[in-house]
């Protein structure tokens, strides 16, 4: 026989306001006893009580042995709550937007409450300072819901009561647009679409202007896409194209509606420019035309600058040409100069429009000066044929001739300044991977992972090369 001390153990009600105002919340929790009957039927250890006016509330602890003890919590009401409200029924289409509750003065903090919309299950809570609520700062709540949602004003001595929540709120299934009408006539182009906060990916599709079949498609987790990455895409080729958004409901992760494919995008064929009036002054001279992504090749025409007779023709993979290579040329003459791109258009291989041949260059100048090999300035005929150099090979940077990249480090935008004409701006990654390739002295990295990258910079004085780190 066991016998056991049949005493009652204490029960005790803890936290709660001593003091609420009229509508406020106080929370109570019991213990010390096992299981526990509060005066308003609840069960549970801890009951959320929002009185009206002064009220006692009673618990009934019962232990391990089935005996019984009773504590009682008086919370005094006196005055008003103050109250604020929410918007009703408003849709949202991006997380990154906002909304305010009406601004109470003396608020301390705002509680904002969302519930399932069928259920009144609690789904998420956001406390802060302020009534403005951006949505993308509040945990589990998802696109291609409804739920209803609340906000109660602490003043500093308690939450009032909450706003009423039938009030709703909707947060639609994500849609975006592509541009439509645009023409590139380079694959370095990129394009960007809104961007929608929490999407998990972005696919672009494009299709047939004709026959509507899809051609190509590229998911990425970007909101803008080069199309140079996109494998399919010819030049001289008009697209129908889409973009859908994919994002998660609190269940799975699908895509939304693609946007309409009437929208089209022409990607023209390629065509580039060669720098114009330009006098190159040594032997071993050489100068480059915009770089064209996807180029199967470079023709670089030579005219007579009186005539227009064609004089030479050079064909070459690369971009830049050196005029001791072209057969026909004669040191010291000034020129008209054209230069095509030959691409494939997806059925054949075939050369873009030439640039104007009203551009001129002049290859060589009687008396003109060069640079030996330790970059001091020479008399042409003093210095042999293979010491000759371009001094924009030194790229002496002075008040005169200067080059900077910045900010480096970076967080992914680069600007390229200096007093030097800007050819073509090329970007590598560590494994030498071009990446970008354009005439631009704005630079964005900002869709690629950090670490280091090679920026190679191509002016009217040479080369310049610059390391850049991104974090």
């Amino acid at each position: 026989v066991t016998i056991t001390d049949p005493s009652p153990v204490p029960v005790v009600i803890s936290g709660g306001n001593t003091a609420v105002c009229s509508g406020g919340e106080a929370i109570l929790t019991a213990s010390g006893a096992l299981t526990y009957l509060w005066s308003n039927a609840s069960s549970a250890t801890s009951i959320t009580v929002t009185p009206i006016s002064t009220a006692a509330y009673t618990v009934t602890g019962t232990d391990v042995n089935g005996c019984t003890n009773t504590a009682v919590k008086t919370v005094t009401v006196s005055g008003t709550c103050v109250t604020s409200s929410v918007p009703c029924g408003k849709t949202i289409k991006n997380f990154s937007s906002s909304l305010s509750a009406t601004s109470v003065s003396g608020a301390v903090n705002y509680r904002f409450k969302f519930y399932n919309n069928t259920t009144n299950a609690l789904v998420a809570t956001k406390i802060q300072a302020s009534n403005t609520l951006t949505f993308n700062a509040v945990s589990n709540i998802y696109y291609g819901n409804t739920y209803k949602w609340t906000v109660a004003v602490d003043k500093g001595s308690g939450y009032g009561a909450e706003s009423n929540n039938s009030c709703t709120i909707t947060f639609a299934i994500p849609t975006n647009t592509v541009t439509c009408g645009k023409s590139y006539s380079n694959l370095n182009a990129y394009s960007a679409v809104t961007q929608i906060y929490g999407a998990t990916n972005y696919r672009f599709n494009f299709y047939d202007n004709v026959t509507n079949a899809l051609l190509a498609t590229k998911t990425q987790t970007s909101s803008y896409i080069y199309f140079n990455q996109v494998s399919g895409l010819q030049y001289g080729n008009t697209y129908k194209w889409t973009v859908a958004v994919e994002y998660n409901n609190g269940t799975s992760t699908l895509y939304g509606p693609a946007s309409s494919t009437n929208c089209t995008i022409t990607f023209n064929a390629p065509s580039t420019t060669l720098p114009c009036g330009k006098t190159y002054s040594t032997s071993t001279g050489y100068s480059a035309a915009t770089i064209v992504s996807g180029a199967l090749g470079y023709r670089f025409s030579f005219y007579d600058n009186v005539t227009n007779t064609l004089i030479a023709t050079k064909t070459n993979t690369n971009n830049y040409i050196y005029f001791n290579t072209v057969s026909g040329l004669t040191f010291n003459t000034t020129y008209k100069w054209t230069v095509e791109v030959q691409y494939f258009n997806g059925t054949s291989n075939v050369f873009g429009p030439a640039s104007s041949n009203t551009c001129t260059v002049t290859w060589g100048v009687a008396g003109g000066k060069v640079y030996n090999g330790d970059g001091d300035e020479q008399n042409i005929e003093s210095v042999s044929s293979n010491q000759r150099i371009e001094k924009s090979s030194l790229l002496i940077e002075d008040e005169k001739n200067w080059l900077s990249v910045y900010p480096n480090p970076t967080k992914g935008l680069i600007t390229i300044d200096g007093s030097l004409e800007i050819v073509n701006v090329e970007v590598r990654n560590i494994t030498g991977q071009l990446l970008i390739s354009q005439k631009v002295s704005e630079i964005n990295l900002t869709q690629f992972e950090n670490g280091f990258y090679f920026i190679n910079v191509l002016t009217d004085n040479g080369y310049k090369n610059f390391k850049i780190i991104k974090e």
